[in-house]
């Protein structure tokens, strides 16, 4: 897939080089593979998106692609500042708040971080992942009170997935 994706770059057909990076990273969120052979990959992916970011103008939807292979490959620092940029001109959605709260909290900006999932939650209460990933956020800031309260609550209004009840223990 990154070969063609960067084929397409070369031969100035950008918007399908963005849909074969987005291909990408679905697959590198679902794959199991070994972790040196991954990060060898997403540095592939990066270095493709941030060419293709210096471009032609991307859209919205392209540039948080980017801002997932730059977090993803752990380059949180650009995908954060990549994330600012965008907040002004786009229409983010819960995905885009959940995504700039996992930069924030790897970022140990964890009061952001918690502001920016709740802002997700808000915005799709229904998904149990953002849940999810606040929960983790108050377990990495040590407030284990919050993270059993989020839970909790997160099963009182029907969201049952495997993780929270493990979580849960």
């Amino acid at each position: 897939i990154l070969g063609l994706a960067s084929a397409y770059e070369k031969s100035g057909a950008t918007a399908d080089s963005w849909t074969m990076l987005s291909e990408f990273v679905d697959l590198i969120k679902q794959s199991s593979s070994d972790a040196v052979q991954q990060r060898q990959l997403l540095t592939q992916g990066t270095e493709l998106a941030k060419t293709l970011l210096k471009s032609v103008p991307p859209s919205f939807k392209q540039r948080y692609l980017a801002a997932q292979m730059l977090y993803l490959s752990k380059h949180y620092e650009e995908s954060l500042a990549l994330m600012k940029e965008m907040l002004p001109v786009g229409t983010p959605d819960a995905d885009f708040f959940n995504l700039l709260g996992l930069v924030q909290g790897a970022l140990n900006q964890l009061a952001e971080a918690a502001q920016s999932i709740i802002h997700a939650i808000e915005l799709a209460p229904e998904r149990a992942d953002l849940v999810f990933n606040l929960a983790g956020l108050y377990q990495k800031a040590g407030d284990n009170k919050s993270v059993i309260k989020v839970l909790n609550q997160a099963l009182s209004q029907g969201k049952r997935t495997p993780e929270i009840h493990f979580a849960l223990g």
